[in-house]
């Protein structure tokens, strides 16, 4: 080419054009991850009688690698060892993280691959993608979901992409607006009902004279099957106290240190006459520990 075939014009406009190109290329790597780690569960056998095949190991992998291609527009390709890896854009990589004979009811982050590698393993701005909800949760309490979504969002500043709920759960956008109320909603339904739960197993096992715990009630004790019983001798302590308490002495009722005084004469019990006093009067719940 000689100096006059040159054309400067020519010259700069493919260069504008190529320059052009590259900033599009880089500014859509830029909010790429590091590092995307993919979580697999296998099928429990009720899960395999529920689902059948659509919870398979293999399922899972051709839906993740779907949203990655398709919805990402990322470029995969199969290794020799039957997972995938991405070659599109340059810099991302992608690991795969596989839970076997992990039940549905284990919390994630105490199962052997989910809590103890995939979650020790995160970096700040890495990406978690699961196929589905109940392969990364299942049946595990709310709590334990709002957990792993907090640490992922706010103390590592990542990504969790759920395929089945349509892409990226922990953003700002009205998918995961919605995914948070949802949530939400289902945390304090759970708290309710552990607590209706809780209320309502104690009330039967209070009919049923069973002992609830805490400080043991004057007056009664535990058999061997954990069922409260009366002590005569103890009961015969309270009538006592009752009558003492009504009788008048000289114009004036018995104090709590003479009717503490007259029980260890008669009945060789030794009670405070605090403990008297919590005994008789119905306002104070507390109940007395038994020193006999």
């Amino acid at each position: 080419m000689t100096p006059k075939d040159f054309d400067t014009k020519e010259c700069v406009k493919k260069f504008d054009l190529s320059f052009k190109l590259g900033y599009l290329c880089w500014m859509k790597t830029i909010n790429n991850p590091k590092n995307i780690r993919a979580y697999l569960r296998k099928p429990t056998k009720k899960e395999k009688k529920t689902y059948g095949e659509k919870r398979d190991l293999d399922f899972q992998k051709e839906r993740i690698i779907d949203y990655l291609e398709n919805q990402l527009g990322f470029k995969t390709i199969e290794t020799r060892k039957g997972t995938f890896r991405v070659i599109k854009p340059i810099g991302i990589k992608l690991t795969w993280y596989t839970d076997l004979g992990e039940g549905s009811y284990r919390h994630f982050e105490y199962r052997e691959r989910g809590g103890s590698w995939l979650l020790d393993a995160l970096e700040k701005g890495d990406w978690i993608i699961a196929s589905h909800f109940d392969r990364m949760f299942g049946n595990t309490p709310v709590y334990s979901w709002k957990l792993i979504f907090e640490k992922i969002k706010i103390a590592y500043q990542g990504k969790l992409i759920l395929c089945d709920m349509g892409g990226e759960v922990t953003g700002s956008d009205e998918r995961s607006k919605i995914f948070h109320n949802i949530l939400t909603t289902f945390k304090d339904v759970a708290s309710i009902r552990r607590k209706d739960v809780s209320q309502r197993t104690k009330t039967e096992q209070k009919k049923r004279n069973r002992f609830l715990g805490g400080k043991l009630q004057f007056g009664k004790e535990i058999d061997s099957d954990g069922n409260l019983i009366d002590v005569p001798i103890q009961k015969e302590a309270i009538k006592m106290m009752k009558k003492l308490r009504r009788t008048k002495r000289f114009g004036k009722i018995y104090s709590y240190r003479k009717i503490s005084a007259e029980i260890k004469k008669e009945l060789d019990i030794e009670i405070s006459h605090e403990g008297i006093r919590r005994i008789l009067n119905p306002n104070i719940r507390l109940k007395y520990e038994n020193k006999v």
